[in-house]
């Protein structure tokens, strides 16, 4: 006798391949949104790689000044032409700022006055970055193999002043970071990430600033 499907049987199968078939669509959503997640953590960990690495970068190309008497392997703090006015020369022939140790050449201006740069970006004839906003205009692209996926990543980079007004002065010191850009120098140069995937949609946008305060040479034995 041949055997065949009973009709509960068949009723049962379509039940099971009925139930099978709904998972399908929450599984697909599940490992869209993984690929998502990725895409995501991938995008905030190249964008802290690019921002740090920036900052690493002296603050202006004015920085270093190979005319100067000042050390030049130090960078030193730059005179701006609408920063706040308190974070100024104490006088026109002093050297440092309110706040500052006139010890050593730590932290100060150079002997006379050096603006910083208001073009931002590569100067001309520079085959190399020097300083924070050579990175201004610069874009980054990442391609990566994750799992069966090619994540292709794009880091747009703008470096620009924004306004640092605040009273340095008070006892309690208050101070909001407005992202807008300002036209003239100020003390505060902001880096913008903007990252996109592959199609230029975005994806998050990352913010750091750095600050005209020069730097500090190393301490020798002499000079202790």
């Amino acid at each position: 006798m041949k055997k065949g499907f009973g009709l509960i049987e068949l009723l049962f199968a379509i039940v099971v391949m009925s139930v099978a078939m709904l998972a399908i669509p929450p599984i697909l959503m599940q490992t869209t949104s993984n690929i998502e997640e990725i895409i995501k953590q991938e995008a905030i960990f190249q964008a802290y790689r690019t921002l740090y690495t920036i900052e690493t970068y002296k603050w202006d190309e004015a920085s270093t000044n190979e005319n100067s008497s000042a050390p030049i392997n130090v960078s030193h703090i730059l005179d701006v032409t609408n920063g706040d006015t308190e974070l100024d020369r104490t006088n026109p022939g002093s050297t440092v700022r309110i706040g500052n140790f006139n010890v050593f050449d730590r932290r100060t201006f150079f002997p006379t006055v050096t603006y910083a740069s208001t073009t931002l970006g590569q100067e001309a004839g520079e085959t190399q970055k020097d300083d924070i906003d050579d990175f201004n205009g610069n874009t980054d692209t990442i391609n990566k193999n994750i799992g069966e996926f090619l994540l292709n990543m794009n880091i747009n980079q703008k470096v620009y002043y924004v306004s640092d007004n605040a009273n340095y002065s008070g006892t309690t010191l208050t101070i909001n970071i407005n992202a807008s850009s300002s036209t003239a120098s100020t003390n505060i140069k902001m880096i913008d990430l903007n990252v996109t995937d592959g199609s230029n949609n975005p994806v998050l946008v990352m913010r750091g600033f750095v600050c005209n305060i020069g730097e500090a040479p190393l301490l020798t034995k002499d000079a202790l």
